[in-house]
């Protein structure tokens, strides 16, 4: 099941940069670029995975793979289960 497509994805650091600043917290650009690119890129044998955050304090990192994980899959956070 598709949840997003090509056209909605970042292309580049710089609009991740624009998505993240409004939120405190120590989460670097490199970072959360990583964390975007990580998430993107989740495939296994060809299918898409679930990518679960275990543990966000102000959402950057949450805000980083969600926005890369724009295809199938679930999102969840620790939030959800606690």
């Amino acid at each position: 099941m598709r949840s997003g497509t090509a056209d909605s994805q970042l292309h580049d650091r710089s609009e991740l940069g624009r998505l993240l600043g409004s939120v405190d917290g120590f989460l670097y650009l490199g970072e959360a670029w990583a964390l975007h690119e990580a998430a993107r890129t989740c495939r296994m044998g060809g299918e898409w995975r679930a990518v679960v955050e275990i543990g966000s304090w102000k959402g950057r990192s949450t805000i980083a793979l969600a926005s890369g994980w724009l295809v199938g899959g679930e999102l969840a956070n620790d939030k959800e289960f606690s």
